[in-house]
């Protein structure tokens, strides 16, 4: 896993240092082809049937409070389209149209694939929990599922990969330019490209590589500590929100929102730990730096 990982860091890297329009055409190109793929593999396993698991009750949702983070993990992406909102043509038009149209396909497909796997896997089929979608694809598409699905992974992965070092280097770019980093961070080349913060934001990334490949992480901590981060700066965000509203319903929405947010990020226990460790530490380096200067 290592080298791939190391593989996917470096051709991610190497699209950012060619700019962000590069690199979103990149991410566009291959978010269609998995969409589609996966729009394919949902609608043969509707075609194809099965016994079922019938359509559910509400009888299970206490038991399912314990997963509500991992649930909630399957949306985060979007908040990064924030890092690059300075790069937007009209970032007051594009942005409330990115989100509406990508939250739109996303819960469509999610909802499709659902829908999918009841109608075509048996409830007592142990992969219902391992790999309801793999399996799928294999009952509808045969052995050429398991190629299918092959393809559809590394696809989304990749896509993830390019999308994340490209809005952490946008991240790291702007939090230099405010004075949070080093000002070296902020230079950018003749093409306006932040070049630095990129290369550093692939090497904080590969660094992460290591403890894992030596076996001091596991993966599934990895993924736990980086999503116990995501909601943290959701809570903030949502704090922000409610700060910054004017309007009674407005701060009632970004209340609501806290809420959830905060539930999913207590869903990961002692986890929650770990981003207040972080932010408690980068902001008193902070201040610490700044009665220095």
């Amino acid at each position: 896993m290592g080298p791939f990982a190391a593989v996917m860091l470096v051709v991610a890297g190497g699209a950012a240092l060619r700019g962000a329009e590069f690199t979103g055409a990149l991410v566009r190109g291959l978010a269609v082809t998995f969409v589609v793929m996966l729009l394919v593999v949902a609608a043969a396993g509707l075609v194809a049937g099965g016994d079922g698991l019938g359509t559910g009750d509400l009888s299970g949702i206490s038991a399912g409070i314990g997963g509500l983070g991992l649930v909630f993990f399957a949306f985060v992406g979007w908040e990064l389209m924030t890092f690059m909102s300075e790069e937007f043509v009209d970032p007051a038009r594009d942005f409330p149209r990115m989100i509406a149209v990508s939250f739109l396909v996303v819960v469509g497909l999610y909802l499709l694939l659902a829908e999918s796997v009841q109608v075509a896997l048996d409830q007592g089929d142990p992969r219902v929990t391992t790999s309801p979608v793999a399996t799928v694809a294999e009952i509808a598409l045969g052995d050429a599922g398991r190629v299918v699905v092959t393809v559809i992974g590394v696809l989304i992965v990749a896509a993830n990969v390019q999308s994340v070092v490209l809005a952490f280097s946008r991240l790291v770019f702007a939090s230099a330019r405010r004075g949070r980093l080093r000002h070296l961070l902020a230079v950018t080349s003749n093409d306006g490209n932040p070049k630095r913060a990129v290369i550093v934001t692939v090497a904080a990334f590969g660094a992460c590589v290591v403890p894992e490949r030596l076996g001091w992480v596991s993966q599934a901590l990895l993924f736990e500590l980086a999503a116990s981060a995501f909601f943290t700066g959701f809570v903030l965000a949502a704090l922000a929100y409610v700060s910054q509203s004017a309007g009674w319903w407005q701060r009632l929405f970004g209340i609501a929102t806290c809420g959830i947010a905060v539930a999913a990020l207590l869903s990961f226990g002692w986890l929650v730990l770990y981003p207040l460790v972080v932010l408690v530490v980068c902001m008193t380096t902070h201040r610490r730096e700044a009665v220095q200067a």
